[in-house]
């Protein structure tokens, strides 16, 4: 009786893995992301830059052009930071709670599966057959002191 439960325990772990590993997989999406649009990042670009050069015109010194120069770069610098953000959210990526950027989803199989494997571990050590060991006799013996002279008869 006792092997036939074991036996089962070990069925019901062994389909709860199976189940685990289909159920849980990670969705990965099958078409790829749709891209956005790079004519509207050209005309930000073509707007700065007409921008730029209309505050060059107006300056009067290498003070005054690095300022504008560097109003031009920051502007730069912000199309880029859009078009990143809008190229990792049409793959779906995210930003974990850790600071870290993930692109693909997390696999939760890998820890349900460890732990259908403690569990497995532990069924079969609870589960095991035990043996009845025999009962040592009542005599025990004593150390022998080797300084004591042997008792005669």
């Amino acid at each position: 009786m006792r092997s036939v439960i074991r036996a089962l325990g070990f069925m019901v772990l062994a389909a709860s893995a199976v189940a685990v590993f289909f159920v849980l997989a990670p969705t990965t999406p099958t078409e790829l992301p749709s891209l956005p649009s790079a004519t509207r990042y050209e005309s930000l670009i073509t707007d700065i830059l007409a921008a730029d050069d209309a505050n060059n015109l107006r300056t009067e010194g290498a003070p005054q052009q690095q300022v504008v120069n560097g109003w031009t770069a920051r502007d730069l610098l912000t199309i880029i930071a859009k078009q990143n953000v809008d190229l990792l959210a049409a793959q779906g990526a995210v930003v974990a709670a850790n600071g870290n950027l993930v692109t693909q989803p997390f696999d939760e199989r890998v820890p349900a599966l460890l732990l259908i494997g403690v569990l497995a571990v532990c069924w079969a050590g609870v589960s095991a057959p035990r043996r009845v060991l025999p009962i040592a006799s009542a005599t025990v013996s004593l150390p022998v002191d080797p300084t004591s002279t042997p008792a005669q008869p």
